[in-house]
This record gives C-alpha cells, structure tokens and sequence, in this order.
C-alpha cells in the first residue's frame, strides 16, 4: 500500500491567524477559530463557508464539539466562553465569570459539562446544557494552560504556569491531588486511554507521566533539547508521542520510557501532533508552515503536507479517519485526505536503480531500463512483465519508443545502442561505433532515424530500417549528454558538458549552429510543439530559450538557486517547466520568460518532470523518496505519493493521463492512478447533479 495525501480543500475567509481547528462527531463540519475573533462553520467535503459566528470581542482561543455535536464551545481573550448551534449557526448561550483570558475548554465525555481554563489562575466547570456555573476550581498560583477529562468523565486534569497539574473531582469540582516535579511553565496534558495514568509537559526538554489515583510520578521522558510543548497518547495507550521546540517530535514507549522513534524532517518549532486513528501513523504540525505524516512503525516520513504561507499551529483529526485538518498563521485552514488505496502496481524485477521509463504511444506497453543492463517490457494494465531484454554489457540508461510502437531503442554503458521489436522482444540491431558511454536517445518524428548521444563527444545518427551509421554529428568539446529532433524532423539539437547546444541539419547531416551563452554543463534541452523554440538547462542554474530558425538566444530565464535537472514544454508550448537541485519546480511563461508559478515542497532534488497530457496538472520526481502531483491552476499540490526507499529519478504520464509511472534507485516501478484525492474533490462538486445517473455510484466510490 502507498500513502497519499492530498488538499481536499482550503478554508480562505478568516482576516487573522486560525489557532484552533475541529471536526463535528460525524464529520460533516469543521469550526475555526481566529485570532479576528470569529468563530466560522465549513463544509469539510466541499470547503464551502456555512456560517460566520460573530459575538467574541477580542480573539478565538479553542473551540470543541459536544460529543453528540449539538453544540460547539469557543473561547475567547474577552474573558467569555460561548455555546452555538452548529446545525444553525445560532448563539445558545455566553458564559461569564472568568476575570482573564481563556485559553482551553473541552466537554465531558457525556457532554453534560464544559470546563474551561483561564489565564486568571482559575478553571470552571459549567453546565453544557443550560451553562450555568458549576464549580470554580481554585488552588493555582499563575495561569491555567490546559485541561482535560478522564476517558470516563470522573476526573478533570489542569495544568498551569505555576509548574504543577492538579487533579479534581469531575462531578463537584472538589481537589484531589496536586502533581508537582516540572521546573517550568506546563503548557499540554493528556490521559492515557484508560484513565490511570496523565502526561505533562511544558517549557523544559522532559515530559513526565504520573499515576492518577494516587498522584505518584511514574516515568520522565528525555531525550529532546527543548521545551516539549504538546504530547498525546496512542489510541492503544502504548505509545507516547511528544513535539517540541528542538524541531523534533519523539515516540516513546508509554510502559518504559524508552525513546523509540525521533521524527526529524520539520525545520522550526514541533507545535501540534496527533495521532491517526488507526495508532499506525502520526501528524504533526510545525511552524515551518507544514505539516508532515510518518509512520510509527518503521519512523520514516510518509508525506510531508505544505501549502501553508505560516506556521502550524493547530490540528484536528476526523473521527472516522478519513480526514484531517491544519490550521494555520496565514489566516487559513486546510482539509486533507489520506487514503491507503494501493497504486495499480509494483512492478519488481529489476535488480537495481531503474534510470529510465518511457510508455509506448498507445499505452499499451511500459519499458524500463536499469543498472542490472536489462530492459523489461511490462503491460501497465496488469503490471505483468512482458519481456526481460537482455544483452547489453552494463548500465541501461536510455530508452525511446519508435512513433509507431514497434521498435524499442535502448542506450547503455557498454558504448552500445540496441534496437528491439517492441511486441515480440526480438534483438533487430546492435548499434556500435560510439567510443564511450551512450547515455541518451531519440527517435525522427517519422521513425526512420534514431539519434544516440555519447560521452565521447559525438552524436550519431542511425538508419532504422537499413541498421546503418548515417552520420557523426562531431564538434562538441565534452560529454553529449542530451539530444532532441525538431518536430518536423529536419533538426537535432544536442546538448553538452562544453557548456554549448548545438543544432545539426538531419538532411545534409552538418552543422546549423552554436549557441552559446550557459556557463556550466548543458544538460537538457527540449524542443517547443511548434518547433520555433529550443529550450536549454543546466548547472549554470538558468534555462534558456533559444530562436529556431535564427539561432539566436531569445531570453534568460533566472530564478533557481541550483543546478537545473530536467525541463519539459506544456502540449501547448504556452509554458516551459524546469525542475532543480533547489528542491523547486518552477513554471515559466514562453512568450515572455515571466515565472508563472512556483512549486515547493520537496526536501532535495528535483530529478525528473512531467506533463499529463491534458496540461492541466505535472509530476514531478525527487531525491526526497516522493513523487508529488500538482495542479498547475491553482498551483496546489495534490498529492505526495512515496514507496520507493530512496532518489526517484525518472517519472512519466501514460498517453491518456490516467496514470503514470515512477522509478528509482530502490529497483522497483511504481504504477500510480490519478489519486481519489483530486478525483474526489471533483465529484463531492457534481454529485448532487448526478443524482440518479449511472454515473452517482462511481463518483460514491471515489469520494
């Protein structure tokens, strides 16, 4: 199974930092809460704004749900706690007494009582129905942070700024111990699934968990190198889960104290965590404005979820599981889904790093390349292996299907190109003349040419049918590294290490011209749709833009802060992608060399791009162990897909863009569908036209 993640939607409409976010019981809303003051109802599904309730004077602090979800609570700095109706939107009620902020509530598990926890050294318990007060607990010397009631509803946990928790009666308010052993200012609390046992922690790098029934401390959790400012229970209550200041969030074993995990990826303050429902999988959420999904059993990060323009400040999970929410600095919350749906296929067989993909013109065959020398033939409707093509002598890194389909070309190490029947399998030809590695490919629009391109300078041109040497194309000073045809063929442009591209007439089989002008190795090019433009990438960290007919350099598109890896126009040669080793993806304007977009979100290189077909979305593989698809109007990610345990450096859409394939250097091609995610968002906007369609239960089963 693979993990995807994707933005169901982005709550837009708070004019101040959302500090606290939740589900309804039955998932069918989410509240936000804002430092603007307001408190306001979504549609989590559809991110369609339901109500704005208005009546806090000063700014939102926490929000819960009843467990029955017919009320919502908020609390707020103007010393006021209110009940709404969330069905309605309607006020039910204003809570008044506390004489200073107040920062936390929750509800009772039976939901007959609220308490909440005030910055005027206080907490109160109340009457969730009526809200009439029922208790004022007293005893802390400095503020109340946090609160929570045991799972069975008899106790009620406070912790303060006074460096101590206190225990109380949940029923009459009455005291009933004091825990005390932190040095600082406690700022989170939580019981253990069972009640017998509570953690605190706070402005020191230790979290501590006591018995409850008798008041005893029980174990200290060290391990990070700052304040530890949030801590839960896993749903089974084996399991600790702790955030921090040091930038880290950490798994202990909740019976022992042993450290058993430490989640490293987040590059500012750990400020929220929780845990997935299933007790598999943690969220956390950072100030660096993501927020980031790992797995508790072997620690690794599954998704790291960015999008946000602030830090994370607050997290809440469906109950079903089926979604979670981030809130944000910058003024928004955002809806994800995460589905275990398995990608199509794993296609296994090749014995090390697969460098190349590429899917036949109808999409009925998938062909990969590895560093095993062997090319394997797959059908990308089962994932079944087809053929193994073996009798290259190293490396395999190149790979082009003829127009027609029935030729596969292959490029390897062993200074060799081969030629394959692409049904059948069947060796056709051995291309040799090269004198060094043969590192890329590219068939004539019409088929009847094949251009390879070596490390020893030189690039040749080859006879499909005839198995003839046509030409040496010779002027370059180093590695030829990457080659293209124009699209009506008269041209092949070739790309190298001399920090030159050049341009060669196929016809007369010499040379048009030299553009110049990079200032480091040159290593992708690519031809525009229409053929009037050349694009060209490399370690000089530009991209450039070249006139066809003329040879001249049209503009100079600046921006990356590294080596650029890969560029692809869109079909319609409107736009120009280029992916980097700053861990970027940018989109460009052809007409006029603007940025048009900027994509972010992968932690390392970014080694390999694509298109879909429609040019409506592109994918993009990176050294970080993802593949992230993103939509290219709204400049969202939809999804981040991992699986392959290590560089993904090759990706590709097939023809009818209903899937594409990933490979790396783990050995392994993934086959991914175009996730429910996006495929979902589009139904939950239709469905109710569908009513009664033959298409409503196919959209049921997306969503």
């Amino acid at each position: 199974m693979r993990t995807v993640v994707g933005p169901v939607a982005v709550l837009d409409g708070h004019k101040g930092s959302v500090v606290a976010v939740g589900f309804s019981p039955d998932g069918r809303r989410l509240a936000t809460g804002s430092l603007d003051g307001s408190v306001r109802l979504w549609d989590p599904g559809t991110g369609e704004q339901l109500a704005v309730l208005d009546g806090h004077s000063r700014s939102v602090t926490a929000l819960a749900f009843s467990p029955d979800g017919s009320r919502l609570a908020s609390a707020s700095w103007d010393r006021s706690v209110r009940l709404w109706d969330p069905s309605s939107g309607e006020p039910l009620a204003r809570l008044d007494g506390h004489r200073d902020d107040v920062v936390a509530l929750a509800f009772s598990p039976d939901g007959a009582r609220l308490a909440t926890a005030s910055s005027d050294d206080t907490a109160r318990l109340w009457d969730a129905e009526s809200g009439a007060p029922i208790a004022i607990l007293e005893g802390h010397a400095a503020n109340v942070s946090a609160l929570a009631f045991s799972p069975d509803g008899s106790r009620l946990a406070t912790a303060s700024h006074d460096a101590s928790a206190r225990i109380w009666d949940a029923g009459s308010g009455a005291p009933l111990r004091t825990l005390e052993g932190h040095d600082s200012r406690m700022l989170d609390l939580a019981f253990s699934p069972d009640g017998a046992r509570l953690v605190t922690c706070g402005y020191e790098p230790v979290a501590r968990l006591w018995d409850v029934a008798s008041g005893d401390p029980l174990l200290s959790f060290e391990g990070h190198r700052s304040s530890v400012v949030a801590a839960a229970f896993s749903p089974d209550g084996s399991q600790l889960a702790t955030a921090s200041f040091d930038d880290t969030a950490r798994l202990w074993d909740a019976n022992t104290g042993e450290q058993l995990a430490s989640f490293e990826g987040h590059t500012d303050d750990v400020l929220a965590l929780a845990f997935w429902a299933d007790g598999a999988r943690l969220i956390t959420g950072s100030a660096d404005a993501s927020a980031r999904l790992w797995d508790l059993r072997s620690g690794r990060e599954l998704a790291a979820l960015t999008g946000h323009g602030g830090g994370v400040l607050a997290l809440a999970s469906a109950v079903d599981g089926s979604r979670f929410a981030t809130a944000s600095a910058d003024s928004t919350a955002r809806v994800w889904e995460l589905s275990s749906k398995a990608p199509r296929g794993r296609l296994n067989g090749h014995a090390g790093k697969v460098a190349a993909l590429r899917y036949s013109p109808d999409g009925s065959r998938l062909a990969s390349a590895g560093y095993d020398a062997s090319v394997r033939l797959w059908d990308p409707a089962t994932g079944s292996q087809l053929r193994a093509l073996d009798g290259h002598g190293s490396y395999v890194v190149a790979l082009a299907f003829s127009p027609d389909g029935s030729k596969l070309a292959t490029a390897s190490y062993d200074s060799s190109v081969r030629l394959w029947d692409a049904r059948s399998g069947a060796s056709l030809a051995v291309f040799e003349g090269h004198e060094s590695y043969v590192v890329a490919l590219a068939f004539s629009p019409d088929g009847s040419r094949l251009a390879s391109a070596s490390y020893d300078a030189s690039a040749r041109l080859w006879g499909v049918e005839s198995h003839e040497s046509l030409a040496v194309f010779e002027g370059h000073e180093s590695y030829v590294v990457a080659l293209a045809f124009s699209p009506d063929g008269s041209k092949l442009a070739t790309a190298s290490y001399d920090s030159s591209v050049r341009l060669w007439d196929v016809h007369f089989e010499d040379q048009r011209a030299v553009l110049e002008g990079h200032g480091s190795y040159v290593v992708a090019l690519g031809f525009s749709p229409d053929g009037s433009t050349l694009a060209s990438a490399g370690w000089d960290h530009d991209a450039r833009l070249w006139d066809v007919a003329s040879g001249t350099q049209r503009l100079v598109l600046e921006g990356h802060r590294d080596r650029v890896t890969a560029l692809a126009f869109s079909p319609d040669g409107s736009q120009l992608a280029t992916a980097s080793a700053d861990d970027q993806l940018r989109l460009w304007t052809v007409e006029t060399g603007a940025t048009s977009q900027i994509f972010a979100g992968h932690r390392d290189d970014v080694l390999a791009l694509g298109f879909s077909p429609s040019g409506a979305q592109l994918v993009t593989a990176s050294a970080d162990d993802s593949v992230r698809l993103w939509d290219l109007s709204s400049g969202r990610e939809l999804a981040t897909l991992v699986g392959h345990g290590g560089d993904v450096n090759a990706v590709v859409f097939a023809p009818d863009g209903s899937y594409f394939a990933s490979a790396g250097s783990g050995g392994g091609v993934i086959l991914w569908p175009m996730p429910a995610t996006a495929l979902g968002l589009a139904c939950a906007r239709i469905e109710p036209y569908l009513v009664g369609t033959s298409s409503a239960p196919i959209c049921a089963q997306l969503r």
